[in-house]
Parts: C-alpha cells; sequence; structure tokens
C-alpha cells in the first residue's frame, strides 16, 4: 500500500503543465487512463496508461533518482521503479511507449493529430522510426503475441467456415434457398453484434464470435451463388454471379476503409455493430422476400 499512497500523493500534489500543454502532467495520465477506458481496454492496459509518464514525477525528484540508481530516459525511469511493484503486462507498456508514439508517427493521419508541443517532444525523443527501427518494434514480444492471437483467431474463423461450407449444403437442399439466406443472414449478424459488444478482445468469448462470423459468412456466400444460379436466366447465369463476385469485393473495400474510419473515431467495437446493422438490413430483405413469394404462390 505505501507505493499506492505515493503514487496518489503524486498525482495529487503535481501542479506543473505537461510540456507546454493546458493541463499537467497528472491531468494528462487521467485523460490517457480515461480514454484506455473508454476504447474498452484491458484493466492491465488502463493501469499502464495511468502511469505511463510516471518518470516525470521521479525526475522531479532527483535525490530519489540517485537513491535508487535509475538513469535513461522518462519511460525508463519510470519502467525502472514500477518494475518492483507492478507485473509485466503493467510496466512493459510503459516502457515502450515512447517507441510506439515514435512508431505510429509515421502514419500521417496519426502524426497530424499531434500537438505542437507532442511533436516537439518527438524530435527530442529521436523522431519518426525508420523502416529498420519498425521491423525491429514489430518483433518486440507483444507484437508478437498480437500476431499470435490474430494467427488464432483466422484459424478459428476457417475451423468453423469449412465444416460450414457442408453444413449449408444440406439446408440449401432441404429448405428453400431464401431461406438459406436469411439463415445465414441472422447467423452472421449475431456473430458481428456479438463482438460488437466484447469489453476484452484477449478472452475466449472472442472465439465464439469469430467462429460465428465464420459460419455465417460462408453461409451467406454459398447460399447466395445457389440463389443466383437457380433465378438468373441460364445465358446471363455467368456475368450475373461475376456481377456479385464484383460488387462483393466493393463492397468489402468500401466496409474495410468506412469501417477504419469509425474505428479511429468511435471505438474498436464499432465496426463490428455496424456490419452486424447491415446484416440486419439483409436479413429484413429476404424475410420480406420470402413473405411476398409465398403470398404469390397462395394466390
Amino acid at each position: 500500500m505505501q507505493v499506492i499512497d505515493k503514487i496518489i500523493s503524486n498525482f495529487t500534489s503535481n501542479k506543473s503543465l505537461y510540456i507546454g500543454e493546458k493541463v499537467t502532467m497528472s491531468e494528462h495520465m487521467i485523460q490517457t487512463a480515461m480514454l484506455a477506458e473508454k476504447a474498452k481496454c484491458d484493466d492491465n492496459l488502463i493501469c499502464s496508461s495511468l502511469l505511463h509518464d510516471y518518470g516525470h514525477f521521479i525526475l522531479e525528484n532527483p535525490n530519489e533518482l540517485v537513491e535508487l540508481n535509475i538513469a535513461g530516459q522518462h519511460e525508463n525511469i519510470g519502467y525502472e521503479y514500477l518494475k518492483s511493484f507492478f507485473k509485466k503486462e503493467i510496466v512493459e507498456p510503459i516502457k515502450y511507449h515512447v517507441l510506439a508514439k515514435r512508431y505510429l508517427a509515421n502514419d500521417k493521419k496519426y502524426f497530424d493529430l499531434l500537438s505542437e508541443a507532442s511533436k516537439t517532444s518527438l524530435e527530442l525523443q529521436g523522431g519518426v522510426l525508420s523502416r529498420q527501427e519498425c521491423t525491429k518494434f514489430e518483433a518486440q514480444e507483444y507484437n508478437a503475441e498480437a500476431q499470435k492471437m490474430a494467427a488464432l483467431l483466422y484459424v478459428a474463423v476457417q475451423a468453423c467456415a469449412i465444416p460450414g461450407a457442408l453444413l449449408i449444403n444440406f439446408f440449401i437442399d432441404k429448405f428453400d434457398r431464401v431461406v438459406a439466406l436469411a439463415i445465414s443472414m441472422a447467423i452472421a449478424a449475431t456473430g458481428y453484434l456479438y463482438l460488437g459488444f466484447i469489453d476484452d478482445v484477449t478472452g475466449y468469448e472472442m472465439y465464439f464470435g469469430v467462429g460465428l462470423l465464420g459460419l455465417g459468412e460462408i453461409f451467406a456466400n454459398i447460399s447466395a451463388i445457389s440463389l443466383i444460379g437457380t433465378v438468373a436466366p441460364a445465358k446471363a447465369r455467368g456475368a450475373v454471379i461475376g456481377g456479385f463476385s464484383f460488387f462483393g469485393a466493393v463492397g468489402i473495400f468500401l466496409v474495410a476503409g468506412i469501417g477504419g474510419q469509425i474505428f479511429d473515431s468511435i471505438g474498436p467495437t464499432a465496426p463490428f455493430t455496424l456490419v452486424g446493422i447491415a446484416n440486419l438490413g439483409l436479413l429484413t430483405l429476404a424475410l420480406l422476400l420470402l413473405f411476398v413469394e409465398r403470398r404469390k404462390n397462395k394466390n
């Protein structure tokens, strides 16, 4: 508890402005933690965000630097001090947060969002990382773990999609093709909307969501092509299927671009919610088509 009391004391007593900004160092770190919480980051990263500039507090006390035998920049100073009290998942991001900023500054959109004071500190910290430095940074343990998780999620999608391709054929043969398409849209919508409400993307519930996506997407693709093959005129069938594939690719391109903008402006789960709503719209159209078709058959 002694270190917690000390951290609280540092936050409450610090009144110095953050490198020329209109907020104090304490306010800056609290804002960062609030943004991490808003982005639904896990507790470890929220804590890292709160303490990421803690080294500046120690730098204000030179005697403590001597007593602790700590040298280096503020991120290393904070890391060396805090690692004795907090677990690796909290202190490692503190150690690398300056490198992360220099890495992200390669993205013009990110760079343009930096304040003038932040751009000045970026230059003092070594400037934008070179291509070789970016490659080295990407090889860090946490990047490797993120890539490993992404690969596992991709495997989970494919593990559900492959048997799903066989399963949907049963539905197509057993039921109406429009019914099969409606089922596909329902599964895909459930998967996307489910992912839109997940707080911890590293948890097991993520695999359930991407599994539903794998099923829903493969169901929808096969059902749609099967439906087109049934209703399209024989002479134009190839052109219709080609058009379907073309506009599908255009849709992926547009959704990826729009999704990226929504990811940055609203939050990381927002694109899933958007696509889930779109799938609900297609589900509604499929059900409406079923209603109209069956009404015609009755008449």
